[in-house]
């Protein structure tokens, strides 16, 4: 143990003691050392685009056919969005599974009749800080018959 906080002091020195001649200067006493420099925040990068509004179908609405077109608002800082069709709640049985769809609609094929379909979207902002690239997904229902 003894052996381990010795070794750490030494390096905890050592980085800074080059961190001090890396700027040619020493410290001022009382000063807040810094070894690492943080790096410059963009901010307009780490805001999540907004949750795009659910348009058609709407919630719970009973499709009489084997196709639907699903459509949503338009996100003003979106450069696509993630399109998810499932037959469960949690979305473990995808249908759809559409990662970076540039436009606000999508038509799906296939569904089987008497089924319940769940389906959501969220907003892409793909030159964000990777952390914050995806909004929060809006979420709907809907029935075949």
């Amino acid at each position: 143990m003894k052996k381990t906080l010795l070794i750490c002091a030494v390096v905890i020195t050592s980085l800074s003691q080059m961190a001090f001649a890396e700027e040619n200067e020493a410290p001022e006493k009382g000063a807040n050392m810094q070894i690492f420099k943080p790096a410059a925040n963009d901010m307009s990068k780490s805001a999540r685009p907004a949750k795009p509004e659910l348009l058609e179908p709407t919630y719970r609405a009973k499709i009489g056919s084997d196709s639907v077109t699903l459509k949503w608002s338009a996100v003003s800082t979106a450069s696509a969005y993630h399109l998810q069709v499932a037959t469960d709640p949690n979305f473990k049985w995808l249908v759809v599974n559409e990662e970076s769809t540039k436009v606000n609609s999508f038509d799906v094929k296939g569904l089987e009749k008497g089924k319940h379909y769940f389906w959501r979207v969220a907003a892409l902002k793909q030159d964000n800080v990777t952390t914050f690239t995806k909004g929060w997904f809006s979420l709907s229902t809907f029935e075949t018959n």
